[in-house]
């Protein structure tokens, strides 16, 4: 390359307002391959990134729109490729770890308030006064090492280490302090325990900190100490018993990240947006799993008194047949049985939330069901009669006291016929004639027979393409409309493959993807171009609305 001359690789590509492609010349050479591989290597960890899938000739980069807007991650991804940067560790967090001081949970905190002249209660202000910083894990699975010790509490190990410490015991050593994730002899002088669960080797992450991280210990008594202690410790119990599974019922929660460079699909709810909602009516994390239910509802008996939410597409729902509202918390007791009659309108997919969270083991960090791969949810599989659920224990309800019990008529969805699916051009929009994508936006389409949570195709005007209808294969994202040799669209979804060798005209923006997910046959689609700016605007009212309804529950 002469002198001054820009060079042409990589470049650049939209793939919606949550997705961009790096891509390097149109060929599959080892050469490329390599450039592509080292790429990915050197931006991983980037701010905002969420995950990448590097191919042949291309990373697929999964962004987070809300940490990183497309130009700015495009300048500071250039930045790295050419710099050559080291990789930045995961982002920090911030948790707060209740404390219960003295007493036989703090046995030494007398010798440490006497050996600085202190009263133990301003022993307990400066241990819990400032924030600390988690330097490294070790000693023992999940030990935390935290720096930030107040020079005035600085005290030292024991002459002869104890033959036992509790889990959870809060210690200081030298000027460091610690947390005992499991029972452990040691010699650090324990001031406090802590009801909560630093290390458990079935989740993942296993360890509840990480380096960087930073720690807040905050003060509790024994009443509440024993009540943190009791839930962590109640195992999950059966909730709901499947007499009727209905017509395809899974387990979901908002999908796993992480796994597309081994072929392994986000999975998830197809509404995001409506689990959310239910979760968060049930008090539950909005991530926890709930029942994705498709058309037609199952008929499940209640197995303890709880509280459940229904949400998404209109359903009618009857508890010991008497009908209850969706968008709505509702008490339920033992013995209650919840049933769905007929199938549900305006919609495909209607999604129950229980107090807690549907209990059941993560795969690959996500409890959402992947049917084709048999993995995730319960069991791989759709419910069958005779499948009993558990449920995690719920979280406190005393904060939702004063609440409303439904959600306000301003934060609902709404879907409409037809349907107005807003698209960005790209990433492949150059595959195409001028007519090809005028035909995308000027056409209605109507959802095919053969559509599913892989993806939807369409039928309706045939979009002409502007050579060979096909590319070298390369990451794809939910709401890529996808275009094979017939000239009919597909909208590619959550359980669709992670690489494609068709063209890409456009992708769903990020809160039309729950739209897509209640769309069933025969319902009619039209195309609607969007710019970035307007798809992350849109992005932030519909945050917004979440936090509105956070704030009400």
């Amino acid at each position: 390359m002469k002198e001054g001359k820009t060079p042409r690789w990589p470049r650049f590509r939209t793939a919606g307002d949550s997705g961009l492609l790096i891509e390097w010349e149109n060929k599959i050479n080892q050469r490329i391959n390599r450039q592509v591989q080292t790429a990915a290597e050197k931006i991983a960890g980037l701010d905002g990134i969420v995950e990448l899938v590097p191919a042949y000739r291309t990373v697929t980069v999964y962004y987070d729109p809300q940490r990183a807007a497309y130009y700015e991650l495009v300048e500071k991804i250039k930045e790295r490729l050419s710099a050559g940067a080291a990789p930045k560790k995961t982002r920090p967090k911030t948790v707060e770890i209740p404390v219960c001081y003295g007493g036989e949970y703090g046995p030494d905190l007398d010798f440490v308030a006497g050996y600085h002249g202190l009263e133990p209660a301003e022993v307990v202000a400066l241990h819990t006064k400032s924030p600390y910083h988690v330097y490294m894990l070790g000693f023992l699975p999940g030990f935390p090492y935290l720096g930030g010790l107040p020079e005035r509490l600085a005290t030292p190990r024991l002459d002869s280490p104890r033959m036992s410490v509790p889990a959870g015991s809060v210690g200081i050593a030298g000027n460091q302090t610690g947390i005992y994730p499991v029972a452990s002899p040691g010699g650090w002088r324990i001031i406090g325990r802590t009801p909560l669960a630093l290390f458990d080797p079935v989740k993942e992450p296993p360890a509840l900190l990480s380096p960087g991280d930073q720690v807040h210990f905050v003060p509790i008594d024994e009443r509440e100490f024993t009540q943190l202690a009791a839930g962590a410790e109640k195992a999950e119990e059966p909730v709901l018993e499947v007499l009727f599974p209905g017509l395809f019922t899974v387990v979901q929660d908002l999908g796993r990240y992480g796994y597309r460079k081994y072929g392994v699909p986000p999975a998830g709810a197809a509404d995001r947006f409506s689990l959310r909602l239910a979760n968060i009516l049930a008090g539950n994390d909005e991530n926890a799993a709930g029942l994705e239910i498709t058309v037609s509802g199952p008929t499940l008996r209640l197995l303890r008194d709880t509280e459940i939410a229904v949400a998404g597409a209109e359903a009618t729902v009857l508890l010991n047949g008497r009908q209850i509202p969706c968008w709505s918390a509702v008490p339920v007791k033992t013995g209650d049985v919840l049933s769905f009659s007929g199938n549900s309108e305006n919609g495909c997919r209607t999604y129950l939330a229980v107090a807690g969270g549907i209990a059941v083991p993560k795969v690959m960090g996500s409890r959402a069901t992947y049917p084709r791969a048999a993995c995730g949810g319960h069991e791989g599989r759709a419910l069958v009669a005779g499948d009993v659920l558990k449920a995690y224990p719920a979280g406190s309800r005393g904060r939702r006291k004063s609440a409303p019990g439904k959600v306000p008529p301003e934060i609902l969805p709404e879907w409409k016929q037809p349907c107005v699916l807003r698209v960005i051009p790209g990433p492949r929009e150059d595959c195409f004639t001028a007519r090809g994508l005028a035909t995308l936006f000027a056409a209605e389409y109507v959802v095919g027979a053969n559509s599913d949570r892989m993806g939807l195709r369409l039928e309706g005007p045939q979009i002409e393409h502007a050579g060979k209808p096909e590319i070298i294969s390369e990451g794809t994202v939910p709401g890529m409309v996808q275009v094979p040799g017939d000239g009919r669209p597909i909208i590619l979804f959550v359980d669709a493959q992670t690489v494609g060798g068709y063209p890409e005209m456009a992708t769903v923006i990020s809160v039309d993807l729950p739209i897509v997910g209640q769309l069933r046959p025969g319902d009619r689609v039209r195309f609607a171009p969007v710019t970035l700016q307007e798809a992350y605007a849109l992005l932030r009212e519909e945050e917004e609305k979440i936090k509105r309804l956070k704030l009400l529950f």
